[in-house]
């Protein structure tokens, strides 16, 4: 699951779903119901591509799975009440990765949920218009366990990123 997906999100998302594992996006307004109806567009290299996935407003009915892995690209100031929310569903057991900007979401995400990733995703994107993004450049997703670790977790969702065409880096610093 990708929680927040803008443009980063949408290609994080875009990238996990063409490559096997069962990708849903939850977003906001304008940009799911565009997903919902036409698919994410995806313009990288030159190439528009559409991706039908599955785009959800909220999460009520949604039902986890228990090898669920979150990935929250939300803005810094929307962390703690994703937290919450996504705890109330998923319960503090749940395993979330924060590629976000800014330092200290990964604390705020600890205070919720038991198995916090920490890290960065070093790669352009703009979101254009609902439902479409552009994927600029650079593909590298570095991040390890918070507060320091690499487990088996991590390198679990290092291969699931991997596969999806990211360059990966897994750090025990975080």
């Amino acid at each position: 699951m990708v929680f927040g997906p803008g443009a980063i999100g949408s290609i994080l998302g875009a990238a996990l779903h063409r490559s096997g594992p069962n990708t849903v996006l939850v977003g906001r307004g304008s940009h799911v119901q565009a997903i919902r109806k036409d698919g994410l567009q995806l313009m990288s290299e030159g190439v528009l591509r559409r991706i039908k996935l599955s785009a959800i407003e909220n999460l009520r009915g949604f039902k986890p799975r228990p090898d669920d892995v979150l990935l929250l690209t939300v803005k810094s100031q929307d962390t703690e009440a994703a937290a919450k929310q996504l705890s109330g569903i998923y319960g503090p057991e749940a395993v979330i990765v924060s590629l976000q900007n800014a330092v200290g979401n990964e604390e705020i995400l600890a205070r919720q949920i038991q198995e916090v990733y920490g890290g960065l995703g070093e790669f352009r994107g703009n979101y254009l218009r609902p439902g479409l993004v552009e994927h600029t450049g650079n593909n590298l997703v570095a991040f390890g366990r918070y507060p320091q670790d690499v487990d088996p977790v991590a390198e679990r969702i290092a291969a699931d990123l991997t596969a999806a065409g990211f360059r990966v880096e897994c750090h025990s610093q975080v």
